[in-house]
């Protein structure tokens, strides 16, 4: 069931191509998968999200495995300053959901020792 208040069909067709986007390019057994990255408004651009990346890219990075990473238009930067490289888009329609315009995040694969760790 989904919480209240929850635009099902919204929820469906974004959730649903995430996954089927994850079962494409992300291999369960080999890749490490970053999967949510939020830093409080407050304490944004003071390193704390780098800090957290950095510890996380230094395992995959000592175990020889990619990293897959799902971006909003806010952390696109930050994530390809590390490396992370563009394989697929999640666009989605928001006027048949009551919203506005278009939805759209990045998926990234990051290569072991990419970028800046």
């Amino acid at each position: 069931s989904y919480p209240p208040g929850t635009n099902e069909k919204l929820y469906e067709q974004f959730f649903g191509r995430l996954d089927a986007l994850r079962k494409k390019y992300l291999d369960e057994e080999k890749d490490y998968f970053l999967h949510l990255l939020i830093v409080l408004p407050p304490y944004q651009r003071k390193g704390l999200g780098t800090m957290l990346i950095r510890e996380g890219l230094g395992a995959a990075d000592r175990d020889n495995a990619r990293t897959y990473i799902e971006a909003s238009p806010m952390g696109l930067g930050l994530y390809k300053k590390f490396g992370w490289r563009e394989i697929d888009d999640i666009v989605i329609d928001m006027r048949p959901h009551g919203g506005t315009g278009m939805a759209s995040e990045k998926c990234l694969m990051r290569e072991p020792g990419a970028g800046s760790v």
